[in-house]
């Protein structure tokens, strides 16, 4: 919340209900707020405060096999 005033924009990479309220603030400060996560685990509650979801698929994760 400290940085609200020096950033457009920042990205939550959790779908968890409990950013509700730091989104909500972040918007009323003026950020864009995104979230990137497992669409299906996401709160929707926290999809329709966001101003931009990006789903995180199993394309976009990486398996060591090492």
């Amino acid at each position: 919340t400290q940085l609200a005033h020096k950033v457009d924009a920042i990205v939550i990479l959790s779908g968890d209900a409990d950013y509700v309220e730091l989104v909500r603030h972040l918007k009323s400060e003026g950020v864009r707020v995104e979230i990137a996560a497992v669409e299906k685990t996401t709160a929707a509650v926290l999809l329709e405060e966001a101003d931009y979801f990006t789903p995180i698929t199993k394309e976009d994760c990486f398996e060591y096999t090492g």
